[in-house]
């Protein structure tokens, strides 16, 4: 199973040239200018397919966007990076055929109750303190974004913010984020090497996942006016979904929940500025499937089957 997990501080590198017999090559650390502040832009288009047997089937295309500010600060200790970031803007369209399923701007205000939740989001901060080799060393703020989210939700959301609360603590987001993120390499590379780094987590919403991720040094390019280094990025991830929180929803109403995740194809680039290692660009593209048995009391079994593509684009201005 490929997937991509989004970078979110991975345009931090510091990629500094030096002579070699053969090429250049490229020293690779997590070492972003401090007091430096950068606009990222994030675009994911999604289309979801689900064959729900009797019911039928159902096709659905959304588009989310995500416009955040990062802010590089010293870490407290020598060689480690602080970055803070802060979501300014959420808006998502989702749309069945003709028919707008959902359509939320967090500038605007709203009168559905999932969307104001999301957009309770804006305006939080969370932190990452990374080394220069790019280990997550600690993360934080994601507990005082749960307690406030779910002091302002209304008492249904609060119950959903209650159970994803236990599951995605500080710890496993620590965990999912270093899935997302590759611990360097010591030595340069060279155009056309390859370096892999591999993660295994335990996430109580989702199951077992390991993470094999692969990089590539493909040539030096142009982005946003920089030159950089563009980098060839596959994931494969195998996720055994044995979700504790899907199993007690389930439980609760006396019935039980299947799902097994098909493969996953998870390909595309990131391309590094070479002035300072800011990944000004990034393009990943996911194809997934997943199957569903349910079975709840006094109804019928049901199998549901759901195939998605997905496209994340990632920009970033300064």
């Amino acid at each position: 199973m490929r997937t991509h997990a989004t970078a979110i501080c991975s345009s931090a590198l510091l990629l500094l040239a030096v002579s070699a017999a053969g090429g250049e090559e490229y020293l690779l650390r997590f070492k972003p200018t401090p007091d430096s502040t950068m606009r990222m832009t994030q675009e994911i288009e999604q289309d979801i397919r689900m064959e729900m047997g009797a019911m039928g089937s159902r096709e659905a295309r959304s588009e989310i966007r995500i416009d955040s500010t990062q802010k590089v600060l010293p870490g407290e200790t020598a060689g480690v990076t602080r970055i803070d970031q802060v979501m300014d803007r959420i808006t998502m369209t989702s749309r069945e055929g003709d028919n707008v399923l959902v359509s939320f701007d967090s500038t605007q205000e709203s009168d559905d109750e999932a969307a104001r939740t999301l957009g309770m989001l804006v305006g939080k901060t969370f932190t990452l303190e990374l080394s220069e080799l790019g280990e997550i060393r600690a993360v934080g703020g994601f507990e005082q974004i749960w307690n406030e989210l779910e002091a302002e939700a209304e008492p249904a959301a609060r119950q959903i913010l209650q159970g994803v609360k236990q599951s995605l603590n500080e710890e496993v987001f620590r965990q999912m984020l270093q899935a997302a993120l590759p611990a360097f390499p010591a030595e340069p590379v060279a155009i056309g090497q390859s370096w892999d780094h591999s993660a295994d987590l335990r996430n109580p919403m989702f199951g077992t996942m390991k993470t094999a991720t692969t990089f590539t040094a493909e040539g030096e390019d142009q982005s946003g006016g920089e030159r950089c280094l563009r980098l060839g990025v596959a994931i494969d991830l195998e996720l055994d979904f044995d979700s504790e929180l899907l199993n007690q929803l389930a439980a609760a109403s006396g019935g039980e929940m299947k799902v097994e995740v098909g493969d996953v194809t998870s390909t595309g680039t990131m391309c590094v500025a070479l002035t300072d290692g800011v990944t000004v660009e990034s393009r990943i593209h996911q194809d997934l499937e997943m199957k569903m048995d349910i079975a709840l009391p006094n109804q019928p079994a049901m199998q549901m089957t759901m195939a998605m593509s997905q496209l994340v684009h990632q920009t970033v201005e300064r």
